[in-house]
């Protein structure tokens, strides 16, 4: 067939445009355990980096601290009033930073307000539980909105909405990158075609018409995803021309 029965439904819901991994920083760890849950988080990016390489899909960590306001009775919150808290949780966090290899780019620290809904596990987060999240307390005023200096935003902190523009981004540089690779390939394919005809070589059993067209229906898919109505218009249309070309042909 032109196309996989599969294609559309596993780069859909199975192939990522962007990893998350979540873990809980918890400032109550002693050295030898916060050096063991290093080792957890580092042997899984690498083994997330090993299985999409060849798919330049970007992976992020993302990190949650707990925060208690106005008491340090919680040994396993951090107090942003606290210059020893704020000094250990920057400390464990560019430990963490250098054993995963990961960059200020690549790395999300997100702050919840601690209490009973607290996630309990120190490595990953394995299930959605909604958090209280709080402005990242490290940022400087320069680095955030004027609005939110100071303030609480349960339902859209601004570290959570910060994560949801670059997970964005990177979602859409990732269909970007795959909607030219398809382009790339047609326009091969083109080139090719002419050289195997002008050279008498031999000619695969699949048409021309309909080998194209699997790459711009693959195009037009990413133009979608990416929200790209109007070249992924195009390309559906510039496959259906190509098949129904085809079918005129092989029509009697």
């Amino acid at each position: 067939g032109v196309l996989s029965a599969d294609w559309l439904e596993k780069h859909q819901s199975h192939r990522p445009s962007c990893i998350l991994l979540v873990i809980l920083l918890d400032p109550s760890l002693s050295v030898h355990e916060l050096a063991r849950q290093e080792t957890v988080v580092s042997d899984t990016l690498d083994s997330l980096r090993s299985r999409v390489a060849s798919r330049d899909v970007d992976i992020r960590l993302v990190v949650l601290v707990g925060v208690v306001a106005g008491t340090t009775s919680e040994k396993n919150s951090y107090d942003p009033d606290d210059p020893m808290s704020l000094r250990l949780i920057e400390s464990r966090l560019g430990s963490l930073r250098n054993r995963c290899r990961m960059n200020n780019q690549t790395i999300s620290v997100l702050y919840f307000e601690d209490g009973s809904s607290a996630p309990s596990d120190n490595e990953m987060v394995r299930q959605s539980t909604q958090y209280d999240l709080l402005i990242p307390p490290i940022a400087s005023a320069a680095e955030r909105p004027s609005k939110m200096v100071g303030q609480v935003d349960p339902l859209g902190s601004y570290g959570l909405r910060s994560l949801y523009t670059e997970v964005r981004d990177a979602s859409m540089s990732y269909y970007l990158a795959n909607a030219r690779k398809m382009k790339r390939k047609e326009a091969r394919l083109q080139q090719k075609e002419s050289a195997s005809f002008a050279g008498g070589y031999y000619r695969p059993l699949l048409p021309l018409e309909a080998r194209s067209a699997k790459y711009c229906v693959k195009a037009a898919f990413f133009y979608e995803m990416r929200g790209d109505v109007d070249k992924s218009i195009k390309y559906f249309q510039e496959a259906y021309r190509l098949l129904e070309s085809l079918y005129v042909r092989w029509t009697p």
